[in-house]
C-alpha cells in the first residue's frame, strides 16, 4: 500500500505517491479525483517505487485514465533511472490507449511545471 497525497491549487492537481506503488491505489485515486482536474495534473513519483508493477497494471492504469481524464496536460516525474524508464513505458501505453494529449515524463518537478507553463 502507498500513501498518495494530493494537492489542488487552482489549475493544478499534484499527486505524490510514497512507498511501493500498487495499481489499485493509483486507480482508486484516479477514479476519485480526475473528474475534478480541469487543466493540469502532475504525478510526482520521486518518493515511490514502481518496480513491482507489471505491464498489465500499467495498461490497466492507462485504460482507467483514458475513460475518465478530461484535463489538458499530465506530467509524470521520475527522478530515479528505473522510475523514469517505467514512466516512459507507461507513456507508450497511454499513447496506445489514445489518452489525449499524450503525457510527458520528466526527471524533476521543476521541469514538469515549466512544461505546463506554471
Amino acid at each position: 500500500m502507498i500513501t498518495i497525497t494530493n494537492e489542488y491549487n487552482g489549475d493544478l492537481f499534484t499527486f505524490t505517491p510514497e512507498g511501493d506503488c500498487v495499481c489499485k491505489d493509483i486507480t482508486d485515486v484516479i477514479r476519485e479525483n480526475y473528474s475534478k482536474a480541469k487543466k493540469f495534473v502532475i504525478w510526482d513519483f520521486s518518493y515511490s517505487n514502481l518496480s513491482a508493477m507489471t505491464n498489465e497494471e500499467f495498461i490497466e492504469i492507462s485504460e482507467v485514465v483514458s475513460s475518465i481524464a478530461t484535463h489538458e496536460k499530465t506530467a509524470y516525474v521520475g527522478n530515479s533511472q528505473i522510475e523514469f524508464g517505467l514512466l516512459n513505458m507507461y507513456r507508450a501505453y497511454a499513447e496506445l490507449a489514445e489518452i489525449a494529449p499524450t503525457p510527458k515524463v520528466f526527471r524533476t518537478k521543476t521541469e514538469a511545471e515549466a512544461w505546463l507553463g506554471i
